[in-house]
């Protein structure tokens, strides 16, 4: 009950300014004039003290047989303004996110509030009322507060007891011309939650846990309920898509194998072949994927998927010249002296598309409740890769040739840096001696009488098409993949991040038989004669994944 003092005092101030005939309230230096008293004036002292009463009365909202009171439920609601808000000080809050603090104060509806009550608690409540004290700090604006402090107890529907100790601030108002007073909010100055038989803190009462090795939020041997279950189990198992576009640059590992190619027998004579450049390409693609992460916050997971990717660029050739002993169709040795006209560079554009499967060692965490950060890390296991190439540039070839005759092919051998004078020399210096502006009709006579020869030869765009095919190294792989996510919900995020993968290729042509060009027209892509060639990318990445569990 509220101390005797409050209600002295209350009477003691009314009995003095009754004598007066107007009562006059001070705060902070501000008065207000109250109506002189006759028999309909209604004290506006005695209706705070009796609205004080009424709150006593009514908050219990318990019946007869310890059940909820629908009636006083009612009358405890007209108390309070038809806009108040109040703090919910008996239907505890949590934190679902950490679980660190479990009881939240919120701030709701009287009339929700109520209904949230009968919900929870079927028996009503128990209401203990240690102390009030009345504050006139705003009576210039016909409001007063009252201070009160009180116990509450009630056991919820599925036998948890709860014991709040509270310290509560409650603001009325004078409406009606002072005749009537209304709450309009509540605010908790203090309070402490008890859950009486819930010593683990998971809101089951004890009695009934029997899951000693399940923690909840405090101590490792209470079973939540289900609700506690579903919000507690954060989701392990996310569908995921990506796409990612970026530059990578690529690393030639070449072996020059002219020597072998060009002229088994071992009668080659020069070599001027330069080592093809990949350069920069551009790496774009998609994945699609599965994650699972385990443990009780989610952390640690695994993952893989399969990607798509299409690397495009450019390889190129600075310079080639080659001699070597050849065979014409008729059985005769020659020597044979393939080069590049005016030694342009050998250009082919190329695409090749990639399909792998990766497998990855996943971390994820949280820096507030949308944004977070995963890490992947892992090997990329490339089952298929193939590609096509086609020239491109100005890059013309020539075809020369330099018949010995017989007695000079007795004393010179094949790889004699010195032609023998007597030899035919089928070559642009000496067309351009005996015919000058007309080297190339002289050559086009000769390839047409079957001698293949030839000046400023274009590739045949139909047959410089090639494709080639490549296998991949599990060893030499790794690809590492950070990201920036955020969570529209548990169960959805968008990430953003960067790919960082490396990727070693193997050819599993046999480039010891490699050969650019020998024929008039003939071409060969020079991806077929690589041994090998690793990749470095450094790619965007954009994607979203989705739960399918919680």
């Amino acid at each position: 009950m509220i101390k005797s003092g409050i209600r002295s005092l209350l009477i003691f101030v009314m009995l003095t300014f009754m004598t007066t005939g107007k009562i006059l309230a001070q705060n902070k230096g501000d008065k207000i004039n109250i109506p002189e008293y006759d028999e309909d004036y209604v004290d506006p002292f005695l209706l705070i003290d009796s609205m004080v009463y009424q709150y006593i009365r009514w908050s219990d909202l318990k019946g007869k047989n310890d059940s909820f009171s629908i009636e006083k439920k009612n009358n405890f609601r007209k108390l309070f303004m038809e806009n108040a808000k109040v703090v919910d000080e008996i239907c505890p809050g949590y934190y679902y996110n950490d679980f660190t603090n479990p009881y939240q104060l919120q701030i709701k509806p009287i009339s929700a509030i109520l209904d949230k009550i009968q919900e929870n608690f079927p028996g009503g409540l128990t209401v203990r009322y240690l102390r009030a004290d009345t504050s006139m700090r705003d009576i210039n604006k016909n409001i007063v507060y009252i201070e009160m402090e009180k116990i509450l107890e009630g056991t919820t529907k599925k036998g948890l007891r709860i014991e709040v100790h509270d310290t509560m601030e409650i603001e009325v108002i004078y409406i009606n011309n002072l005749n009537e007073v209304r709450i309009n909010s509540t605010k908790m100055l203090g309070g402490v939650l008890m859950l009486d038989n819930d010593y683990d803190k998971d809101f089951v009462p004890d009695n009934s846990d029997k899951c000693v090795n399940v923690k909840a939020l405090g101590k490792p041997d209470g079973c939540p309920d289900q609700e506690v279950v579903e919000v507690k189990k954060k989701p392990g198992f996310f569908l995921q898509f990506n796409a990612f576009t970026g530059r990578m640059q690529a690393n030639v590992d070449y072996t020059d194998n002219a020597n072998k190619v060009y002229d088994l027998s071992g009668s080659f004579m020069d070599n001027k072949n330069g080592t093809p450049n990949i350069g920069s390409m551009l790496n774009s693609g998609f994945e699609v994927g599965f994650e699972y992460f385990f443990g009780k916050r989610r952390h640690l997971g695994l993952g893989s998927g399969f990607q798509y990717s299409k690397m495009k660029g450019v390889i190129e050739k600075k310079g080639f010249e080659i001699k070597y002993r050849n065979t014409d169709r008729w059985g005769r040795e020659y020597k044979s002296i393939v080069s590049v006209t005016d030694g342009e560079a050998i250009r082919e554009n190329f695409e090749i598309t990639q399909l792998s499967f990766p497998v990855y060692l996943k971390f994820q965490g949280l820096f507030t409740k949308h944004l977070g950060f995963q890490m992947d890390a892992g090997v990329n296991l490339v089952v298929n890769l193939n590609g096509s190439s086609a020239m491109d540039g100005n890059a013309k070839f020539d075809y020369e040739a330099v018949y010995y005759t017989i007695d000079a092919g007795k004393n010179y051998s094949f790889n004699a840096q010195n032609d023998p004078d007597n030899s035919w020399m089928i070559t642009r210096e000496q067309a351009t001696i005996f015919s000058k502006g007309n080297e190339e009709i002289y050559f086009n006579q000769l390839y047409d009488e079957g001698f293949d020869v030839g000046l400023n030869k274009n590739i045949d765009q139909s047959t410089s098409v090639k494709n080639f095919n490549y296998s991949y190294q599990v060893s030499s792989g790794y690809i590492l993949k950070p990201s920036c996510q955020y969570w529209f919900s548990d169960q959805t995020s968008i990430n953003l991040g960067i790919i960082l993968i490396n990727s070693d290729y193997v050819n599993k042509q046999d480039t010891d038989r490699y050969k650019l060009t020998g024929r008039v027209g003939d071409y060969n892509t020079m991806f077929n004669g690589i041994d090998r060639f690793n990749t470095t990318a450094i790619i965007i990445n954009f994607g979203f994944k989705h739960a399918f569990n919680r």
